[in-house]
């Protein structure tokens, strides 16, 4: 995302939604790595990562507003979300690591044209914060796909690539990701209220793909309410 060129006009709502990451892409990966420090979501971006969660959600919100501006007629398939996840789904199973309540915030945007031949995904941006102070917060980008299979219920799954601030090495105090960059996937069970607004239970999964040594990943679960421009 650093150094990114002039886009063309019909990208604008994707360019609106990212164009704050540019202000934050002081050194690249390749920087980092010959210094011989492990990029995060930290270094990556060089700013504290409360600052970071707090531009995130403001540029998420101001994205959903320019969406409803830019989009027109299409702009019902156009959403913004914001959930509330547990963490490592500690309220199910034993965590001894990370666990605690997430926040979670995601827009997702119409579906391009030339995506009709992989059955018309909508691309997503998103980012989870955790409000415990050992776990792990990212954020995310990818692709979504639905499907209403009765009525006003829709099951949804998504694949994309996530960056975090965990732990990638051996640790006591968090989950071992391996990886700075993970994949991020998720799976949705939804219900629609209205043709404005959904409810939808969610699971998340981020992990490597034991592509690095260290392969914990981090699972949540909770429920998210969606509103469609």
């Amino acid at each position: 995302m650093c150094g990114m060129g002039r886009e063309r006009s019909d990208q604008a709502p994707i360019v609106y939604a990212l164009k704050f990451f540019r202000q934050y892409c002081p050194l690249s990966l390749r920087k980092l790595e010959s210094n011989g420090v492990q990029p995060n979501l930290r270094t990556f971006t060089g700013v504290p990562v409360k600052k970071i969660t707090t531009t995130l959600f403001s540029g998420l919100m101001s994205a959903a507003l320019a969406i409803g501006v830019t989009s027109g007629a299409q702009a019902a398939d156009n959403e913004v979300r914001i959930g509330v996840l547990n963490h490592e789904m500690s309220l199910l199973r034993d965590s001894t690591e990370e666990d605690g309540v997430d926040i979670n915030v995601e827009v997702l945007f119409d579906s391009p044209e030339w995506l009709a031949w992989a059955w018309s995904p909508r691309p997503h941006i998103g980012a989870t914060f955790a409000t415990h102070d050992d776990a792990t917060s990212f954020i995310y980008s990818g692709l979504t796909w639905d499907y209403n299979f009765w009525g006003p219920m829709f099951v949804e799954g998504s694949f994309g690539f996530a960056l975090h601030d965990g732990e990638t090495g051996k640790s006591t105090v968090g989950n071992e990701l391996g990886c700075t960059w993970n994949f991020h996937e998720s799976a949705s069970l939804g219900y629609e209220v209205t043709d404005a607004h959904r409810v939808m239970l969610t699971f998340e999964h981020i992990s490597n793909a034991s592509l690095c040594s260290e392969n914990e990943g981090i699972s949540n679960v909770g429920v998210r309410y969606g509103y469609q421009f």
